[in-house]
């Protein structure tokens, strides 16, 4: 599938400086770094659900009508 992309200035300059030290093309680079986020970002949202099982919020309104406290 193909999909396009406008790149700042920078980090386009980053990433062609990076292809050429490695001599990796920019589209492994640019692949390799959404892998890596994707898979950090679906880490923590997992880390996030399984916190929130264990310990989960109540949210102030419910605490202040269980509590009987006033507004």
């Amino acid at each position: 599938m193909l999909t396009s992309l406008k790149l700042p200035d920078e980090l386009n300059q980053r990433i062609s400086e990076l292809a050429k030290k490695t001599q990796k093309s920019k589209n492994y680079h640019i692949k390799k770094a959404i892998e890596k986020y994707l898979e950090d970002l679906e880490d923590y949202l997992t880390a996030i659900t399984i916190l929130e099982m264990k310990n989960p919020r109540t949210p102030w309104k419910e605490v202040k009508k269980e509590l009987d406290l006033a507004n």
